[in-house]
């Protein structure tokens, strides 16, 4: 029925050559009622994220192609022009992420509140789901992740997996950050992750691989993915405000929900390609903003009537006259 009357519940779109996907994390927090779906979602997913690899790769050898007829070019004709080929080239492929396009993903439920390896609750998604997508995502070059649902601000950044393994007391206890990039075997179930094998990736420092077997709880990192901001934004509507008690349940909030315009507002975000930022601004913000502008136009149109010249009015008595 929603489908019929709105669309599509996830897909992707471009605008100034960023790529948007938009997700149903509803079929990822809770998929008994169309585990069929879910699966296909899934399954979309990671075609759309391996056609994008597949197109960067693409590109990346058209450059590397161009490269090398620019730079053969260049040392037939003089040595200069080589050394600016060779700028040029390097500034148009930093201006990518790892030589790809900036991905932006949105949804209604984050996949966590405060942090990618926090425990399960109402408001996130369920561990390893969560690790799934966020893993898959990055793979993609995914930079941003836009959310709701929380009803407060909130987010963190996501660089990897934190495994925890607990052994035997002649055995340390170790954390592992494991990246999308790297090897690994490991059983999972929704509140642990007993790794069985971790292969570390060629740019693994030596500190990094002996710290595997140090005494003490050590914390590993693999892969070159770029780090992923997920983004909390609180409500237009009610804000719920936190009671201190369980942060990621529905016990955590006050009863009722508040509407008050210094808390409810809009996240506003500028997105380009090489750049993202987002600020959150309250409706009480909004209103000044508004009325700053406005007395700001009044000037501006009272200046603007008071250096006209004014045109010369005819007297009575010449209006009498005529």
């Amino acid at each position: 029925l929603y489908k019929e009357r709105f669309g599509d519940d996830y897909f992707t779109y471009w605008v100034g050559g960023v790529r948007f996907i938009a997700l149903n994390t509803q079929l990822h927090k809770d998929s008994s009622g169309a585990p069929e779906e879910a699966r296909i979602q899934d399954e979309w997913l990671e075609e759309e994220v391996e056609k994008q690899i597949n197109e960067v790769n693409e590109k990346k050898l058209q450059k590397q192609n161009q490269k090398r007829i620019s730079n053969t070019k260049s040392k037939k004709t003089n040595k200069n022009m080589e050394t600016v080929s060779e700028v040029s080239d390097q500034s148009l492929s930093g201006v990518e992420l790892n030589g790809g396009i900036r991905t932006i993903a949105l949804s209604h439920i984050p996949p966590f509140i405060d942090d990618s390896n926090e425990d399960n609750g109402y408001f996130n998604i369920d561990y390893p789901i969560r690790r799934k997508l966020l893993n898959t995502l990055r793979r993609g070059n995914c930079t941003h992740w836009f959310c709701g649902h929380y009803h407060r601000n909130a987010g963190g950044i996501d660089r990897g997996e934190v495994i925890k393994t607990t052994s035997s007391s002649s055995t340390p206890v170790v954390e592992v950050e494991v990246a999308a990039s790297s090897s690994s075997e490991a059983v999972v179930t929704s509140d642990k992750v007993q790794v069985l094998k971790v292969e570390t990736v060629e740019n693994a420092s030596k500190d990094d691989k002996e710290g595997m077997n140090l005494s003490s709880p050590q914390t590993t990192t693999m892969g070159k993915e770029a780090p992923l901001e997920v983004i909390v934004s609180s409500a237009i509507g009610c804000t719920l405000l936190p009671n201190g008690q369980d942060p990621l349940g529905l016990k955590g909030f006050l009863i009722p929900p508040v509407l008050r315009e210094d808390l409810s507002g809009l996240r506003v975000a500028t997105i380009e390609k090489n750049k993202v930022s987002h600020e959150w601004f309250t409706l009480e913000d909004l209103n000044k903003h508004v009325s700053i502008n406005s007395e700001t136009k009044q000037q501006e149109k009272h200046k603007t009537s008071t250096d006209e010249p004014t045109p010369k009015r005819r007297s009575a008595r010449r209006r009498t006259i005529e």
